[in-house]
């Protein structure tokens, strides 16, 4: 399903719980929060990877397990009304900002609009899937800034407000999304996120 400890920690509180924003799309109005609750991130060889549920239970263990090729249920990472974020970015490990830089940054988003809940079932494969409306999309510009925080941790900020993508196990039509999406928030380093699908790409 898709698309900073040196040690996977529990959910970590990153003092963000209010909302960086909505994600509203023009099908019907469908809306998800984006919050940042928990964070976390790592870096390796020129590269990073950033991701972010709107469930404060989620884990770094989460994360990790989330954005692998295999069978997980999200329910303590990914909350009914809210969007997840992964972002793929090269970085060294000072701070570096992108703007509409495609050839350095893939940032995805998926959003559990409105009310539902994650039921394991088969559609195309068994997994567990939202039982509500799954959004799924980018940003068509964007800006991001990365770079180290206190101690371990990573300062992230984002900035974005229209968005291509769609709702994939409903219907292949296009539907754009749109809501302004902006701030700042810590990440914890997690090393788990070394074995994510998209950071091995």
């Amino acid at each position: 399903m898709i698309f900073l400890l040196l040690a996977c920690t529990a959910g970590k509180d990153t003092g963000l719980d209010t909302e960086l924003g909505k994600i509203v799309a023009e099908r019907g109005g469908e809306t998800a929060a984006v919050n940042v609750p928990v964070a976390f991130g790592y870096h390796f060889g020129g590269k990073a990877i950033f991701f972010f549920g709107g469930n404060p239970s989620g884990s770094c263990e989460d994360a990790a397990e989330y954005l692998k090729s295999s069978i997980f249920d999200p329910s303590d990472l990914l909350a009914a009304g809210t969007c997840q974020a992964s972002i793929l970015m090269t970085y060294d490990g000072e701070e570096v900002s992108y703007q509409n830089d495609l050839a350095n940054v893939t940032l995805s988003l998926g959003c559990a609009m409105d009310s539902g809940a994650w039921v394991f079932e088969t559609r195309d494969d068994e997994d567990y899937y939202y039982s509500g409306s799954w959004w799924q999309g980018h940003p068509d510009e964007f800006s991001v800034t990365v770079g180290p925080g206190e101690g371990q941790d990573y300062s992230i900020s984002m900035d974005m407000d229209q968005y291509s993508g769609g709702f994939i196990y409903e219907e292949l039509e296009a539907a754009p999304a749109s809501g302004t999406v902006s701030g700042t928030f810590s990440a914890t380093f997690c090393e788990d996120l070394k074995y994510a699908d998209i950071f091995a790409l």
